[in-house]
């Protein structure tokens, strides 16, 4: 923890789902080194599964916006041929 107030790490675990550890420091030595700190777990399942829903929410955009821009640019292409003076 040198030089840093608090650590946070998200793990998913087999019983309880989705879980975050933080350690808070409470207190240092002269040379920096944490002396006392506070470790706290959360439950954070519910938090997950609602991030990860807005992930695929927004990958599932991305690719239909992908999609479009490839339909709009193949009707441009074939509207530029077939307008093209011959």
């Amino acid at each position: 923890m040198h030089h840093k107030q608090n650590i946070s790490y998200e793990f998913e675990c087999r019983d309880s789902g989705w879980c975050r550890a933080v350690f808070i420091l409470v207190s240092s030595d002269e040379n920096g080194e944490a002396g006392k700190v506070i470790y706290a777990l959360q439950y954070i399942q519910e938090e997950k599964e609602k991030e990860l829903e807005t992930q695929q929410k927004l990958r599932k955009s991305a690719e239909e916006a992908i999609q479009a821009n490839n339909a709009k640019s193949e009707f441009f292409q074939e509207s530029a041929m077939t307008s093209a003076p011959r």
